[in-house]
């Protein structure tokens, strides 16, 4: 936005050019009452914090914002940065609405908080209802209500259909 600003503000003089436009998730707002409230520590420059719900704290963890965080937007989850220590590596993390982490990657990848209750990561469907793996596969195809991945099993291609909605799967061979 600060771009087309910039843009628009050279072409046609407009006031606007100076103004930055901050968006909720840049004041830590996540949505579903959640907030993620800057630590109050020294140079804390890389917005470490705690989670709020609602004005209450809802968890000890250190999250920060990260670059696929975008909030909840009337989604069950939301993706952030977890940290052990503020001067531990982050782990990148799915939480749910009560601030729960429900999914954590364990490599240097990051997850991909795709719709419902599933999740993505180094091609491998994940459902966020119990963490455990569904399928894994390099071709997927999404409609409103479901997810359709290309699996090769057993020599043969089958395709996974999972629902967004219950985490549940159909095999079609």
């Amino acid at each position: 936005m600060n771009n087309l600003n910039a843009l628009f503000g050279t072409l046609f003089n407009s006031p606007f050019d100076s103004i930055k436009f901050i968006s909720p998730i840049d004041k830590g707002i996540l949505g579903e009452g959640i907030k993620l409230i800057s630590l109050n520590i020294k140079n804390n420059e890389n917005k470490y914090g705690n989670l709020y719900k609602n004005g209450k704290k809802i968890s000890n963890k250190i999250f920060r914002i990260g670059g696929l965080s975008s909030g909840f937007n009337g989604k069950p989850y939301c993706m952030l940065i977890y940290y052990k220590t503020i001067k531990s590596s982050g782990q990148h993390c799915v939480i749910d609405s009560n601030g729960k982490i429900v999914f954590i990657s364990e490599s240097f990848r990051s997850p991909y908080y795709l719709n419902g209750h599933i999740v993505v990561e180094d091609n491998k469907y994940y459902s966020l209802l119990d963490g455990k793996m569904i399928c894994g596969g390099y071709s997927s195809v999404s409609s409103d209500s479901y997810l359709f991945v290309e699996v090769y099993k057993e020599h043969k291609k089958v395709i996974y259909k999972i629902e967004y909605k219950t985490g549940t799967f159909e095999i079609f061979e």
